[in-house]
């Protein structure tokens, strides 16, 4: 075996060769077997090439996506023959291989490390960076005390209602309320009246609550069973109202229907109380005069209003 360049010799059937510089990108080798018989030699040449470093040329950032979101990848490489690439996507936070190809595609759903390797033959090159994903979204239904659950609630009865969120891009977070599958609000806030979503028999519906952010993928939802019981609605009117006659007071709100029983009370400013649904009082005092009717049934719901009756002078004939 011999170097062309300067005939070394190697009187061995197995040649162990180092290439002799690095900044040579291609030696020749010959080989030469004789005999002591055959009077020609034959010879045998091999060419060594310096093979080229190969570089991943697309240069990757620490990216940041929302939740659900799809990271697509795709990446290029120089040098070495391309033909014979190996490429290698790996997350570093599982150890586990994601891709063999130049191409990725995940679905974005929590941080993580990503290398990509990049092998033709010999040679490698390596390129790291960090995924960071948006919290996955997370609604509340809130009210006055606090976190709303399954609640049960007597007709006639309201209920104020509010909405927060967290995570995705912790800002511009839409909302819908539904009630079974109508939609009520497209509001942060709720005024959930019962007797505009339910008849005076009440019944049990489904309340819910949609959170999106206009950047994950996907939404969040939060649902509570909303039951409504039979209750007393309180209101009244009143016939003349003059300071030497009874007034007549008539019921007009509504009651729960049996069996579900209610007691009337009434309760007037000079301190007098009447139990009957429609009561007479005579109201001496002149001007404002707050009169207040209280429902109690038996089923735990009450409603109560107060209204004012003016009370006229009534004419005194002399002459």
């Amino acid at each position: 075996w011999f170097l062309l360049k300067n005939e070394q010799f190697k009187l061995r059937d197995t040649l162990y060769y180092l290439p002799s510089v690095d900044s040579i990108t291609s030696e020749k080798l010959a080989i030469v077997l004789k005999d002591n018989c055959t009077k020609k030699s034959d010879t045998a040449f091999v060419t060594i090439r310096l093979q080229q470093s190969v570089k991943i040329s697309t240069n990757y950032k620490d990216t940041v996506l929302c939740n659900g979101n799809n990271l697509k990848l795709k990446a290029k490489g120089t040098g070495g023959n391309a033909a014979k690439y190996q490429w290698q996507w790996k997350d570093l936070n599982q150890n586990s291989i994601i891709s063999k190809s130049d191409s990725l595609s995940i679905k974005a759903t929590q941080n993580t490390i990503i290398q990509l390797v990049l092998v033709n033959g010999c040679l490698s090159d390596t390129s790291t960076f960090n995924l960071y994903v948006n919290p996955p979204l997370k609604g509340a239904i809130l009210f006055n005390r606090g976190n709303l659950y399954d609640t049960t609630i007597c007709y006639g009865k309201s209920l104020k209602l509010f909405s927060t969120g967290k995570g995705g891009t912790g800002s511009g977070y839409n909302y819908k309320w539904y009630l079974d599958k109508t939609l009520l609000s497209s509001a942060d806030t709720l005024n959930f009246s019962t007797s505009n979503f339910y008849t005076s028999s009440g019944g049990t519906k489904t309340l819910s609550l949609i959170l999106k952010d206009n950047c994950t993928n996907g939404s969040d939802s939060v649902s509570r069973f909303i039951k409504v019981i039979p209750g007393p609605l309180s209101d009244f009117s009143w016939g003349n109202a003059c300071n030497k006659t009874k007034i007549p007071f008539v019921f007009t709100g509504s009651l729960a229907a049996l069996p579900v029983t209610t007691k009337f009370a009434w309760h007037y400013p000079d301190g007098d109380s009447s139990n009957i649904q429609n009561p007479s009082k005579l109201l001496s005092q002149g001007g404002k005069n707050k009169v207040t009717l209280v429902l109690r049934s038996s089923n735990g719901c009450n409603d109560a209003i107060t209204k004012n009756v003016d009370v006229k002078q009534e004419a005194t004939a002399n002459f």
